[in-house]
């Protein structure tokens, strides 16, 4: 059990609710995880941090990151509504906050659609700060995924993160909030789309040396990010 986890559960939940969030803990570090494990978690909380002065309600945003991916089997179509649920449970004696973060957490299944604004549009472009990313840093993202569906062929793998990239390139813009859209690189990518498709069909081929990188990028994105906040 990671107890500087723990810590930061205590600080948003207080103490009395260690069971809830031991469980929590345990989820994010079953091992069918790769990009989607306790290595999102903390950053999606350092990120929080990081984004302090822009948070209006910082319970809300604290539970939305600790309960979107709470339940993920890669493949599985409900795991938005069943991480939904387990917050919506969990957070009952709270009716109203409850309700915020199941509707943000389902929202996460399709991050460009329905209306979101203030905390819960900060919520969504943080979780998928990863496409505004640079170059290498979104390659180990993208093998990290491809770690997750070992059960899904090459070709087949190809064309679904082919598939994905371009829809993303259909929108006008990928981020609802300035402060993700400015940073974003995606200009880059309409300049180079075929790269990032090669990216998306290439990024599994060195999973062992791309392991390394994958931390070595997260740093910089952490960097990157704490510039972008500087401004």
């Amino acid at each position: 059990m990671s107890e500087s986890l723990l810590q930061r559960w205590r600080s948003l939940a207080g103490e009395g609710a260690d069971a809830l969030g031991e469980a929590l803990i345990r989820a994010w570090d079953e091992p069918q995880r790769v990009y989607h494990d306790q290595s999102h978690l903390i950053w999606l909380l350092d990120e929080a941090d990081r984004r302090a002065a822009l948070i209006r309600d910082s319970a809300f945003v604290g539970y939305a990151i600790w309960f979107h991916d709470a339940v993920y089997e890669p493949g599985r179509p409900d795991n938005e509504t069943l991480s939904a649920d387990w917050a919506r449970t969990s957070l009952a004696h709270e009716p109203e906050l409850a309700a915020r973060v199941a509707r943000v957490i389902e929202m996460t299944k399709n991050h460009a659609e329905g209306d979101a604004d203030g905390d819960a549009a900060l919520f969504l472009d943080m979780d998928i700060a990863i496409l505004g990313a640079l170059w290498e840093t979104y390659c180990a993202y993208a093998a990290g995924i491809r770690r997750e569906y070992p059960h899904i062929v090459d070709p087949a793998f190809a064309a679904g993160r082919g598939a994905f990239l371009e829809k993303q390139l259909e929108h006008a813009r990928t981020f609802r909030t300035e402060v993700y859209e400015a940073r974003s690189v995606k200009p880059l990518v309409r300049i180079w789309p075929g790269s990032w498709k090669r990216c998306a069909r290439d990024a599994w081929s060195n999973t062992d040396a791309r392991r390394s990188v994958r931390f070595r990028a997260a740093g910089r994105l952490d960097r990157a990010a704490s510039r972008a906040s500087a401004r």
